[in-house]
């Protein structure tokens, strides 16, 4: 164990280079911030170096008038040398050897501060020093049966090959998650670049994975077939209905949930200013205005092809694994898609940006459906938190979400025993479906209460003025 520790934080460190460069390079707007840079950055570095030499000219001149500032001003020899020539373009360019150096290197990269803001190389290097560590940690803590039903503690060595595969699919969860939160801080927005590779990523290592050992989540409830325990946790837990579900209909059901993923990620526009008919003339015209079209059109044709003959080739156990990842892709989406929807026209704004709907897609490739809405719930807590602090020091109440919902799919991962074998299985099972109306009815509630306090702010800001 400990040599195996010792290679997952070794990778770590190679790793954490790649996951700062894209937190800078997969956002909307990128920064040239990585010591890893690419040559089509290099009108951005261009940029920013022509603002600092601006900056500096201005220094100098005040440096010239009033002489007596010059000491005061830490920046006046760097600002000098960048105005008059001496520090070029290159030398932001093309970092030095040491400034790529994994944690350690962020420091040889001070001297950019003047560009990048002041102490811009604190957060990289803090990733890329934890990373490692929570790497190994979860590592360690997944194999060892933290994340397994107590019944089956102690470990019997043939579930090891299922641990190992469990976690590789869950770290690499957690590097995609980790790009999209840092990205949300600074641009509030998820690309779809990381989510859209992330989702089919997960759906791809899931299926494969599943070919030598489960990939999906353990549960205590006993398989009624084998009667036996753990069981592992398939699309149709808790309800196990696969019997009365034919393959054929599961076939249906999968290349459904991979239709509703390829419509939420097209480039659709409702506009209704004009009328309905104009408004869905519009609307399906704009579905191929983008050249983006082709590139989902191919995603969605190679996936059909994909579901397909993963249904009519592969062993049953990577099918249920498909069928399982492709379930939570839907209705991870599905369900913050229909509270984005409930929120924003109860309050008249935007409530949810659509990041965090492509994002609860990706986590639901990995995980499957039942951790993605246990993650969706679990996530306001850390929000709500986070909100009342933030409202307090700075009287700010709007914050991106989707850290949020990251450190909801990382509590619910760690916390899976208690959160579902122990608490919500046994109500699951009893309720059934009618979960779905108690969810029905539960957003309609929060519809009613966002639309109440919407009219009560109006009226006191009415009343104010």
């Amino acid at each position: 164990m400990e040599l195996r520790l010792a290679m997952i934080v070794f990778v770590g460190v190679l790793i954490g280079p790649a996951i700062n460069w894209a937190i800078y390079n997969a956002a909307y707007f990128p920064l040239p911030i990585s010591p890893w840079r690419r040559f089509r950055f290099r009108e951005l570095i261009k940029k920013h170096f022509e603002e600092v030499a601006k900056l500096a000219k201005q220094d100098l001149e005040k440096v010239d008038s009033r002489t007596s500032e010059k000491s005061n001003n830490s920046n006046s020899k760097k600002l000098a040398s960048v105005a008059q020539g001496t520090t070029s373009e290159e030398s932001l360019a093309h970092p030095t050897v040491l400034a790529r150096v994994p944690i350690v290197g962020w420091l040889w990269l001070r001297n950019e501060e003047s560009v990048f803001g002041v102490r811009f190389w604190l957060r990289p290097m803090l990733i890329e020093l934890l990373l490692p560590i929570f790497m190994a940690w979860f590592y360690f803590y997944e194999t060892t049966g933290g994340m397994l039903p107590r019944i089956a503690l102690p470990l019997v060595s043939g579930m090891q090959d299922s641990l190992h595969l469990q976690a590789a699919s869950h770290l690499l969860l957690c590097l995609f998650m980790c790009v999209a939160t840092f990205i949300d801080f600074d641009e509030r927005t998820i690309p779809d670049w990381v989510t859209i590779p992330g989702t089919l990523l997960g759906v791809i290592s899931v299926t494969t994975f599943s070919l030598f050992a489960p990939v999906h989540l353990w549960t205590s409830a006993v398989n009624p077939a084998f009667k036996a325990w753990p069981t592992l946790l398939d699309w149709t837990s808790p309800y196990q209905v696969s019997n009365s579900v034919a393959p054929f209909q599961q076939l249906i059901l999968g290349l459904a949930c991979l239709a509703i993923w390829c419509f939420a990620i097209a480039d659709r526009r409702v506009i209704l200013r004009r009328g309905w008919r104009k408004g869905v003339k519009y609307f399906f015209a704009g579905l191929f205005r983008r050249p983006t079209w082709k590139l989902n059109a191919l995603i969605f044709v190679v996936g059909l092809l994909s579901i397909f003959a993963t249904w009519k080739l592969l062993p049953g156990p990577a099918w249920d694994a498909c069928l399982n990842s492709l379930m939570g892709t839907a209705i991870g989406g599905i369900l913050v898609w229909v509270v984005r929807i409930v929120a924003t026209t109860a309050i008249g704004i935007e409530a949810l940006g659509f990041g965090d709907v492509t994002l609860m897609f990706m986590v639901g490739a990995f995980l499957g459906w039942q951790p993605t809405w246990i993650a969706f719930f679990v996530a306001p807590i850390f929000a709500i938190l986070i909100v009342l602090i933030l409202y307090v020091i700075t009287g700010d109440n709007q914050l991106p979400f989707g850290p949020y919902l990251c450190a909801g799919t990382l509590l619910t991962l760690i916390g899976w025993d208690e959160l579902w074998n122990v608490r919500l299985q046994p109500m699951v099972s009893v309720i059934g479906f009618e979960m779905l109306i108690l969810l029905l009815l539960g957003l309609l509630l929060m519809g009613l209460m966002l639309w109440s306090w919407r009219l009560l702010k109006q009226r006191a800001y009415q009343n104010i003025h």
